[in-house]
């Protein structure tokens, strides 16, 4: 299923709709739902948390609330929904403009530790409240991930220092198995120092085939590209 509604206005009773729609389908695998910038909220969300929840089968979701009205209680059902899908492949989730915090993303940190099967996972979050906590919590989690190879983490302006640049940086040396990886932190409170290690630890992983860095000062699109700016 499919359903690409940015930019139009469809609402919390439209989202319910669908949610409902997608709750009484049979044996689905793939949902694509993008609402960017669309006047839905919470009640929209948890409509379509409520109709996943029938589909424990599922293998892949993307889901884009970018620019909408979703704060952490809207993050929560949705969160309780993807910990119920323990043979999820691939994960796309863009939060981008809304307004979840720590809170919100500890639920979806939590749904993650129930995917051992997860291969492919994307993250957006641009808030501030958004933290070194999600940042450590996030790559824990993620840490323990041994069928990952495609990871994908973007934290646009949000409270991130250099201690959640460590974590990520640690979080990617212990994923053997990663092939692709982007790691975003434009806008954060990340220094130099901090980027570096970051982009040296990306550096130094033989497995990576495909890397983006964007890290203050520090923006790279490749690992070779990387690699030169290490020894700099």
């Amino acid at each position: 299923v499919e359903l690409e509604l940015c930019g139009n206005d469809v609402g919390d009773h439209g989202l319910a709709a669908v949610g409902d729609a997608l709750g009484s389908l049979r044996d689905l695998q793939q949902v694509r739902v993008s609402c960017g910038g669309c006047p839905v909220g919470n009640e929209g969300v948890s409509r379509v948390a409520r109709g996943l929840k029938e589909h424990v089968e599922l293998k892949s979701v993307n889901l884009h609330l970018f620019r909408t009205k979703v704060s952490d209680s809207g993050v929560v059902d949705f969160g309780e929904a993807l910990g119920r899908m323990s043979k999820m492949d691939s994960l796309i989730l863009n939060l981008c403009g809304c307004d979840v915090t720590d809170s919100g993303v500890e639920r979806i940190s939590a749904a993650l530790g129930r995917m051992p099967s997860l291969s492919s996972l994307s993250l957006i979050f641009s808030k501030h409240g958004v933290s070194d906590v999600t940042a450590h919590e996030l790559g824990g989690v993620i840490g323990g991930m041994e069928k990952l190879t495609t990871l994908s983490l973007n934290f646009d302006a949000c409270d991130i220092t250099d201690a959640g640049a460590h974590s990520i940086t640690r979080t990617i040396l212990s994923l053997r198995h990663l092939a692709r990886a982007r790691v975003g932190l434009p806008g954060c409170d990340v220094g130099d120092a901090a980027a570096r290690r970051l982009a040296s630890a990306v550096a130094r992983s033989p497995h990576l085939v495909a890397v983006s860095v964007d890290v203050g000062s520090l923006l790279a699109t490749s690992v070779q590209q990387l690699r030169q700016l290490v020894q700099q």
